[in-house]
């Protein structure tokens, strides 16, 4: 799996906006269950 960071300079401390993390969608649906919350299982 590969994953890349990211951060858009603009933190929000409100809602911890402003950094993360990108999963290819195939990893995501492939490791990750879909009642996560990650948008598993998107419409195909």
């Amino acid at each position: 799996m590969k994953v890349s960071g990211w951060s858009n300079g603009t933190p929000n401390n409100h809602i911890g906006a402003g950094y993360g993390i990108r999963i290819s969608y195939t990893d995501r649906d492939r490791y990750f269950p879909e009642g996560l919350g990650l948008g598993g299982g998107r419409a195909r």
